[in-house]
């Protein structure tokens, strides 16, 4: 937790997503333009909010993203989860997708064999339910 004195470095953090963190910090949301997610935003607010150890922006962030499941996202989702090695929302595309198979490929939105076994082995089978 950050404390009075702790200073926060924000070298090379680009000033779009510095105003993001700041209405985040000042208001605890974030209002996007046109209300719209930018999927690479978000895991990219998510990713400063680990460095500046604000925890609450990352997981207001991830559950942004999570709240976007759908059957024709899922894939895309899970793919950037993955390149941005974030289990969490990996985690989740996962249940998704074993949840809403069948809406998933009826979408046409089946994502490619190495997308699903990721899915597959991305989840603890127990959890899922």
């Amino acid at each position: 937790m950050l404390q009075v004195n702790d200073k926060i470095v924000l070298d090379g953090t680009p000033d779009n997503v510095l105003l993001y963190i700041l209405e985040y910090i000042y208001t605890g949301n974030i209002e996007f333009e046109n209300g719209e997610l930018d999927l690479n935003f978000a895991f990219e607010l998510a990713k400063r909010g680990i460095e500046l150890n604000i925890p609450k922006l990352k997981n207001f962030c991830e559950n942004l993203i999570i709240s976007n499941l759908d059957p024709e996202t899922v894939a895309a989702i899970f793919s950037v989860a993955s390149f941005n090695n974030n289990e969490r929302v990996m985690q989740y595309c996962a249940k998704y997708f074993f949840a809403h198979y069948a809406e998933v490929v009826n979408k046409n939105s089946l994502p490619g064999l190495a997308d699903i076994v990721k899915m597959l082995s991305a989840v603890n089978p127990a959890e899922v339910g």
